[in-house]
This record gives structure tokens, sequence and C-alpha cells, in this order.
């Protein structure tokens, strides 16, 4: 099984634009099948989910394009149905796939506290309402997190245009800073530092070490107003 898995692996290799490394700042919570960040059936505790982060994503490359398309022509004309339309295009919809990809890995062993540990949190006390004590038990957070997020091109990098490469790259980079990971992502839950922005693709690798510089400088600054500039900067590579 693992010899097959390392092949899939290196065949996707082929196809990857970068690689994100994160850390969890604040405490994630996972839900699985059921909602429930640990599964009894399985015995192990839930991933970081690749659909998750892909909904995110979504969301806020749809958010993106029509500030794009308001600021540009000060209207919706063709509505949300041309949005939605591009954005399927790019990220995947129930009648195609994606022209770009995600796949998440594990850096590190995270650090993982049970529920007594927050259990007096408001918004932990909210969701566990109403459940056995049983259910209590299994109910964990990652308190450390290092995951390492790889975004890969569909029938190769080369055969897309840098605006596309850096669109999906930038929207997927602000829906991390700005919703995190989780089945909570609000309340200070699921907040997320990327750390660093690695090119896999000769041909994005320039574009892709300024956008890290322009994340690396922005994590630098100290004072409110710098650091609004900062994000207005980045949300800028995707809006041009």
């Amino acid at each position: 099984m693992s010899s097959w898995l390392n092949v899939q692996r290196e065949i996707a290799q082929r196809d990857w634009i970068a690689e994100i490394k994160v850390e969890n700042i604040t405490h994630v919570r996972i839900g699985g099948y059921n909602a429930r960040p640990y599964s009894s059936s399985l015995n192990l505790m839930e991933q970081p989910r690749t659909q998750n982060i892909k909904g995110l994503w979504r969301w806020w490359a749809r958010a993106i394009l029509a500030g794009a398309i308001l600021g540009s022509k000060g209207s919706l004309a063709g509505g949300l149905s041309d949005i939605d339309k591009e954005v399927s295009r790019l990220l995947g919809s129930t009648n195609a796939s994606s022209e770009f990809f995600i796949q998440t890995t594990l850096n590190s062993d995270p650090k993982i506290i049970p529920y007594n540990e927050l259990e007096n949190v408001p918004r932990v006390k909210l969701i566990t309402m109403g459940i056995s004590n049983e259910e209590k038990r299994l109910e964990q957070y990652y308190q450390k997190l290092s995951l390492s997020i790889f975004v890969g091109a569909r029938k190769g990098v080369e055969k897309h245009s840098r605006d596309s490469v850096m669109f999906a790259l930038s929207s997927l980079i602000i829906a991390l800073i700005f919703s995190g990971i989780g089945s909570i992502t609000t309340r200070g839950f699921g907040k997320l530092k990327i750390i660093d922005i690695e090119p896999k693709s000769p041909a994005f690798r320039n574009d892709i070490d300024n956008l890290n510089q322009l994340l690396k400088s922005l994590y630098k600054q100290n004072s409110e107003q710098s650091i609004t500039e900062g994000l207005k900067k980045l949300i800028s590579v995707s809006l041009e």
C-alpha cells in the first residue's frame, strides 16, 4: 500500500505549483463525518480535511472575483451566476473536475489536548451541549499543528496562464489567513500563520517568491495601519 501511495505522490508532484507551510496560532477542532473530532470506530483523531480547505477557498475566490468585477464595471451585470461559473471552472463543481487541487500532509506529530482543558470556553460549551460524558471524553483539539498544503494544477502547470495560477494561489492564501481551518473558524478557533511558501514550479518561481516576501513583511508589522496596508497589498494580488 505504501509503495502505491508513493507512486501517486510522485505523479502528483509533477503538477505542483507551491507548498504552503502553515502552523496554527489558536486551537483547531476538526469535525469528522459525525461532526465529532475523534472517531471511536476508527480509534483515531480526525486530521485536517482538504474538503474543508477547498470550501473556504471557493468562498473567498468567489468574493474576490465579485469585488474585481464591481471595481472594474461598477455592477454585477451578469449576476452571481457568471462568477459561480468561473469559480467552478477553476475549483471544480458537481459537473466537472477542478483546474487546481490541493493535498495536505502533517509536518510533525501534532499536540492534542482533551475537552476538559477547554470546557469553560463559551464556544466549546455550546457545541458540547447535550452530548454524553463518553462523547465529551472523545472531544479533542489540536493545540499545536504543523501542516503543508500542496497546490497543484491538473493537466500540467504549463497549460495554465500566470493570471489563473496566481489568482488560485493568492485566493487560497487569503482564505487561510482570514478564515483558518477546522469545524470552527469563528470565535478565535482554527487561525493559522503562514510560515513559508515554497515554489514547486520554475515557471512561477519569481511570482511565488514575491508573494512569499509580501507575507513575511506583513507578519513583521506591529501597527494596525501597517498590517491593514499589508493585507490590502495581498488582496490586490488576487484582484489584479
